[in-house]
């Protein structure tokens, strides 16, 4: 047996300035301008970025619009200067140390003071400083600039310089990316724009430091746990351990104390600092348990750590904490290796989606809100883990921080996707350092379940003609992801494990996309275009990657273009479509599945549904291999856009659902049906993903378009925790003509042990284009229950499948593309993005 404890807690960091420790901000307005041309000027945000300047001042016109994306190389082909003035004080000038920091510079630039060039930067995942006592500065008033340096440009003289070719992946964007240390998605990627952006994209700050800092912390528990169920299990006791180090600039009396508050319990614990390092360890008896919102409650302690002085308080930082063991098994089984997580000793089966940069312009997204928006959608379609990609960047601590107030985990990969990567020595100590301050960041946050050396690099130099053209990229692989990366993670946060790249099938195999071990990406329905029914023919172990595209929805699509070029196929829609012959395949699809509709509004809304029942198909197959562990994680391509297109993702740029996210909330419900239909019979399969056995009433009927029933059944089924198991099989023998015409549905639903309905699906035959729909009736009830919340009740006169609202307005709800039984009503809650009344309501509806 082989299992690998990830981490034994989880902690939310923030850092605080206190007393004797100073920060002066440098965020605010500066002024930005192009170099040498100075055709533009402007002042702009820090943190914020070219782009987002220029377009709040009205320089350049929305390059998400039409094809205004493809004029934008006259600005990310130029270079760009940051300046402003900042002052120093005597009493700044007389501590011990004094520091102007950048939390992230975006991304090749020099930093000057005073016309002095001070600080060389090439790297946007990383954090820099300049001692400003070492540069000699006196009190008085300085004019800082930070150039820019035009992104495009710097990555083809990087790649002219470095001889051997890294090639683009061939979507519709730029050459040069890997050769730089940028979040590579913003030279093009096949569902990202091509507009690589450059800016002061994080905080900006002077320090000023009295004896000493604060450099990082590390947080840690050991768990001793009591109970043999599932939901039986609780934690004794555990032992809190604290590591501080620190950097000392005079000498200084230094301590570190330490407070844990929360959940009944208040401990404090305080230790010497002696060589720069201090630990500490406190017995916590009794702790509440971190879950997955799922399995529990992701219970939070707040924690203080305080660097004192004597009696001084020189810095704090806080946390919140939260006790819990992550296990990643690999356990030898008769298919080969298993790949699950385990949390607090319960197996869980991972939902979710992969994870995307929120915006092109990354600082624009988190100004409004994106981050915390999006976490709220994936709560609401039952994820419980979050893949962030590796050809985005190492994300903010907000959302680390959401994430684990909300009870998600998140799946972490090291910054590089796709491309090989340059076999040179510089570029090495500056991914070394990049990799180093981001563990040591991020290591303390609650949510973080695992570290990931790259997205699909190891598959590309093994099968990728592109890669395979150049051998000396094994090179390169071997000693980034195989040697450098995991030094780091085994010296900086030993208790969580690392995986050089995903897919990846560990030591077992050299295909690293082998279903039988390790996490597997499956990319053969959409790029192969093989039909949904190829997913059965694949059971991964875990499938961290699998998707489908659609159109956003059509409110979207006219943000971005007029009515006239409302076509599949239109320049404007082209350029909204980043994968090639995109457009085309998702007609190709929707053709299989479904008769195509005369009007463009009708096919944008075909395609959703195509893309939610590909994912469907996927998702169930890999539910119902939940029992013995044979398959335990699905995690679908792609959760969230970076700016409005055509793409995998089942929330747009502007936040409306698709309708893969609303499958997604069913076929992601802890207690679901996974049915599969054959010629003959169909099994519906029982998934729990609860800690709990559930005691449930499974009611399913076989029905004709008309609705008559064919055949039904109601039955008292107890549910096992954590596992998969088949619920009932339905003899579909008796009625070959109707399965050969199309004209029969299987309708499912779950209730509780009160009676309420917990969980609902159907499942078709044959295609959907075969079900021989008949126009409905339908009588609709509006209460307005709330200032933004409306309750709906719908009943049709016929069974009617994938029913959705159109609306003239937006809207979240709790079911959408939903089926409808003959005369049944079904309720259906919704929110608005904004207040209005019944009248204005039932309107829009």
């Amino acid at each position: 047996m082989r299992k690998t404890v990830l981490t034994v807690l989880w902690v939310l960091t923030a850092l605080s300035a206190a007393a004797q420790n100073r920060v002066a901000s440098l965020n605010g307005f500066w002024n930005i301008q192009d170099s040498p041309q100075a055709e533009y000027q402007t002042l702009g945000e820090v943190p914020g970025s070219v782009f987002e300047a220029l377009l709040d001042a009205g320089l350049i016109e929305d390059p998400s619009y039409g094809t205004n994306e493809m004029k934008m190389d006259k600005i990310y082909g130029r270079d760009w200067i940051y300046s402003t003035s900042f002052s120093l004080t005597d009493s700044q000038l007389a501590a011990d140390a004094l520091f102007l920091c950048f939390d992230g510079i975006d991304t090749i630039a020099t930093v000057s003071i005073d016309g002095t060039v001070l600080l060389e930067v090439n790297n946007m995942h990383r954090s820099w400083r300049i001692d400003l006592k070492e540069a000699g500065l006196a009190a008085g008033t300085h004019q800082v600039e930070v150039l820019i340096k035009s992104p495009s440009k710097e990555a083809n003289r990087m790649a002219d310089e470095g001889g051997a070719t890294l090639m683009h992946i061939g979507n519709k964007g730029l050459d040069g990316a890997p050769w730089t240390r940028k979040a590579w998605y913003m030279f093009g990627w096949d569902w990202g724009a091509t507009l690589p952006d450059s800016g002061i994209w994080k905080d900006a700050y002077i320090l000023a430091v009295d004896h000493a800092e604060i450099e990082n912390t590390r947080v840690q528990t050991d768990i001793v746990f009591s109970g043999e169920q599932y939901d039986e299990i609780t934690a004794d006791s555990a032992q809190l351990i604290v590591e501080v180090e620190t950097l000392e600039y005079a000498d200084a009396d230094l301590s570190v104390e330490i407070e844990l508050n929360g959940h009944g319990i208040n401990l404090i614990e305080s230790a010497p600092v002696a060589d720069g390092k201090a630990s500490l360890a406190v017995t916590v008896d009794n702790p509440e348990l971190w879950w997955i919102y799922e399995l529990g409650t992701p219970a939070l302690y707040d924690l203080e750590i305080a660097l004192k002085s004597g009696n001084r308080v020189l810095e704090t930082r806080t946390h919140k904490v939260g006790f819990r063991q992550v296990e990643l098994v690999r356990d030898p089984d008769q298919w080969g290796e298993t790949f699950y997580f385990r949390l607090n000793k319960v197996p869980v089966f991972a939902k979710g989606a992969n994870w995307i940069p929120c915006d092109t312009f990354i600082p624009r997204g988190i100004k409004a809100g994106l981050i915390e928006k999006r976490i709220a959608d994936a709560k609401a379609a039952n994820f419980n883990m979050i893949r962030v990609w590796g050809g985005g960047i190492y994300e903010s601590d907000e959302f680390y921080n959401t994430c684990s107030r909300e009870g998600i985990m998140v799946w972490q990969d090291f910054a590089f996707a796709c491309y090989a990567t340059p076999d040179r020595q510089e570029y090495y100590e500056n991914v070394r350092v990049e990799a180093e301050q981001n563990v040591k960041r991020l290591r303390n946050h609650p949510s973080l379940a695992i570290w990931v050396g790259n997205n699909e690099i190891e598959v590309a130099w093994k099968f990728w003609a592109y890669v395979m053209l150049y051998p000396s990229h094994k090179n390169g692989y071997e000693k980034m992801f195989e040697q450098l990366l995991p030094e780091v993670v085994t010296a900086l946060d030993p208790t969580r494990v690392y995986w050089p790249s995903s897919p990846h099938s560990g030591e077992n195999d050299s295909n690293p996309d082998n279903p039988n071990y390790g996490d597997s990406h499956f990319w053969k329905v959409w790029h192969g275009n093989l039909p949904f029914s190829a997913y059965r023919g694949y059971p991964s172990r875990f499938m961290s990657e699998f998707g489908f595209e659609s159109f956003p929805d059509i409110k979207t699509i006219e943000k971005f273009a007029p009515r006239e070029a409302w076509k599949f196929n239109s320049e404007i829609m082209e350029n909204h479509q980043k994968n090639p012959a995109g457009n085309g395949k998702i007609m190709k699809y929707l053709k299989r599945q479904f008769t195509v509709p005369e009007t463009f509004e009708d096919q944008v809304t075909l395609s959703q549904i195509t893309q939610a029942e590909a994912m469907e198909n996927g998702v169930d197959f890999y539910r119902k291999q939940r029992k013995d562990f044979h398959s335990m994680g699905a995690l679908y391509w792609q959760f969230n856009d970076t700016w409005p297109v055509a793409s995998w993702s089942s929330v747009d740029y502007f936040g409306r659902w698709k309708a893969l996210h609303y499958f997604a909330k069913r076929f992601f419900n802890p207690l679901y049906i996974s049915v599969f239909e054959e010629k003959k019979d169909a099994e519906l399969w029982l998934v729990n993903d609860l800690k709990t056995e559930e005691n449930l009433t499974l009611n399913w009927s076989l029905q004709q378009a008309d609705g008559t029933v064919l055949q039904s059944d109601s039955k008292a089924v107890t549910a096992a925790p954590a596992t998969s198991f088949m619920a009932a099989k339905i003899d579909a023998k008796p009625f070959r003509r109707q399965r050969m015409k199309g004209d029969i549905v299987i309708f499912w639903e779950l209730e509780d042990k009160n009676g309420e309905i917990v969980s609902r699906g159907f499942r078709l035959f044959k295609k959907p284009k075969n079900f021989p729909v008949r126009d409905a009736d339908f009588d609709t009830d509006i209460v307005k229950t709330g200032e933004k919340e409306f309750r709906v009740t719908v009943t049709a006169s016929e069974n009617c499948l994938y029913t959705h609202f159109k609306t003239g307005f937006d809207f979240t709800a709790s079911d959408n593309f939903f089926h409808l039984e003959k005369d049944r009503p079904y309720t259906v809650t919704f929110t608005t993005w904004n207040e209005m009344s019944e009248a204005e309501f039932t309107e829009g509806l």
